[in-house]
């Protein structure tokens, strides 16, 4: 490796937001189509397309690798806050703009795939104290 650090986060502007996400098995769009969320097998996309009466035209692309994830929660509102280590704004998901069973079925993905990964160091323990790995 050299001191570029190709493998963490990175935030890009695209002419083509939407050919950013191809590749994921999981995607999750937002009712008004202007923000996506991405799964890959090894990383998390989040794709904000340019609004069609705003002056850009570029869209925003920002990936994490899974593993730099530091915590996936479900937010008061039944939204979505997505933690990525080191300096990164959580992306925050309002509940209102995305489909409630798409959002809590790409919750439960997300979070998955970034335990699977060794993303999080889950600090809250499950409900009742116990953990029920498996199945």
């Amino acid at each position: 490796g050299g001191g570029y650090d190709a493998d963490g986060p990175s935030s890009a502007l695209v002419s083509d937001g939407r050919a950013a996400v191809s590749g994921a098995y999981l995607r999750l769009s937002s009712i008004d189509t202007y923000e996506i969320l991405a799964l890959t097998k090894t990383h998390l996309l989040h794709v904000q397309l340019p609004i069609d009466f705003s002056a850009e035209t570029e869209s925003r692309v920002f990936s994490s690798p899974l593993q730099h994830i530091s915590n996936v929660r479900s937010t008061n509102s039944g939204g979505l806050s997505i933690l990525v280590r080191g300096d990164w704004d959580p992306i925050d998901i309002d509940a209102l703009r995305f489909p409630v069973s798409e959002l809590r079925n790409f919750f439960d993905t997300l979070h998955q795939a970034v335990l699977s990964a060794g993303g999080t160091d889950h600090t809250t323990p499950p409900p009742g104290g116990f953990s029920n790995e498996g199945g």
